[in-house]
């Protein structure tokens, strides 16, 4: 079994002063740990505002926050899903984060509108999966 790697922020920007809005965000496989990138570009203006390769990209997603909650939701087309578990991780830590930039965050949780297609992906499935990820 192959151990799971930590997944950290790397760098989120969000709309400061707003209590409701919606980012995306991409995680990336670095030499260490998974890192968390968002902002309010698209997913490949992601990977250009950042700097960042866009082949160790594994996934990516939308956050939204709204009255106190925070949802992971949905999948980038460009670089595909991320899966349940890491974005249970993912809303944990953004909802973290939030919170130190001020937001009063009440609720975090994952809720997919379309399903998860990563693990219908051969290619995007192994590279989760050597990430410790398996669903």
């Amino acid at each position: 079994m192959v151990e799971r790697k930590e997944i950290k922020i790397g760098k989120l920007e969000t709309k400061t002063g707003s209590q409701s809005f919606t980012e995306k965000f991409i995680v990336v496989n670095g030499p260490t740990c998974l890192e968390v990138y968002g902002c309010d570009a698209d997913h490949r203006g992601i990977v250009e505002r950042f700097g960042l390769n866009q082949s160790q990209v594994l996934g990516g997603a939308a956050y939204s926050f709204r009255d106190g909650e925070l949802l992971i939701r949905n999948q980038s087309s460009t670089f595909g899903g991320v899966g349940k578990e890491a974005a249970g991780v993912i809303a944990t830590l953004i909802a973290r984060a939030l919170s130190i930039q001020g937001y009063q965050v009440n609720n975090s949780g994952v809720e997919y509108s379309v399903p998860n297609l990563i693990y219908e992906d051969f290619y995007h499935a192994t590279r989760w999966r050597n990430s410790g990820f398996n669903e």
